[in-house]
């Protein structure tokens, strides 16, 4: 769904190679961490196929705060882009980096109420399901 990530490494790489700084982020803007979380939402968006209205569905989200997500109008927290990422069906390496690309720490598997959203990111879960494995274990819900 979300493009495949370039290491810090490779990115570093192709900076020194490069002919000049436009050339260099010309080609690697897919892998540059940008500030326009609407933009890198509707990307994944296209990119799954599916309509805000979907996303909504399956996020559990309240629709008029998603849409004004998706139109830059207000700024998702880490959990609502968690929400979105199972709402776009992204799988645990697809939510870590829509969580890096919108400048949020990646799901830790050390921290428990993480590790409880990756079990389910994990295991093709819903949103629903994960917030019951929440509760279940006395975490905050995905909301």
């Amino acid at each position: 769904m979300i493009t495949k990530e370039k290491t810090t490494n490779d990115l570093a790489g192709e900076i020194k190679s490069a002919n000049s700084a436009e050339e260099y982020l010309t080609q690697n803007s897919d892998y540059l961490l940008r500030q326009d979380i609407s933009q890198v939402l509707n990307s994944a968006l296209f990119k799954a196929n599916l309509s805000v209205a979907q996303v909504i569905k399956r996020s559990g989200l309240a629709r008029a705060h998603v849409y004004h997500i998706f139109n830059g109008k207000r700024l998702p927290s880490r959990d609502k882009l968690i929400a979105i990422a199972f709402g776009l069906g992204l799988d645990e390496t697809e939510t870590d980096l829509l969580l890096k690309k919108c400048r949020f720490s990646q799901l830790y598997a050390k921290d428990a109420r993480d590790a409880v959203i990756i079990f389910n990111l994990s295991h093709g879960r819903d949103v629903f399901e994960t917030n019951c494995d929440l509760e279940s274990h006395g975490f905050e819900l995905l909301k």
